[in-house]
């Protein structure tokens, strides 16, 4: 591929364009690196998680749940879902899917 002066000046010479291209990289690395410290930060607390339980089945920790927190985070959630239109969809078809394809019943998805 030939460098072209006019590509390069249209490019290069005007600073809006300069200083979008220099946003639009910027963006994508900052995306990037956010993504990653997602992943790591979810992985982190899978291992925390099961190294819990791996305590919790060798005896030297006892990890109790609180039914009345989790009743009440899952009616929070419903609560704000149905505000948003989107209780049906979280609380039927999206676990009914994903039990179908835990199946195999779906072989599409």
């Amino acid at each position: 591929m030939e460098s072209n002066p006019e590509i390069q000046n249209i490019l290069f010479a005007n600073k809006q364009t300069f200083v979008l291209l220099l946003t639009a990289g910027f963006g994508l690395l900052v995306g990037r690196i956010i993504r990653t410290m997602f992943k790591v930060l979810a992985y982190a607390i899978a291992v925390m998680a099961l190294i819990l339980l791996a305590l919790q089945y060798l005896g030297l920790i006892y990890i109790v749940v609180n039914i009345d927190f989790l009743y009440d985070i899952t009616q929070w959630i419903y609560a704000q879902s149905r505000n948003l239109g989107v209780a049906e969809h979280l609380f039927f078809w999206v676990p009914m899917i994903y039990g179908l394809r835990q199946k195999r019943i779906l072989g599409i998805l």
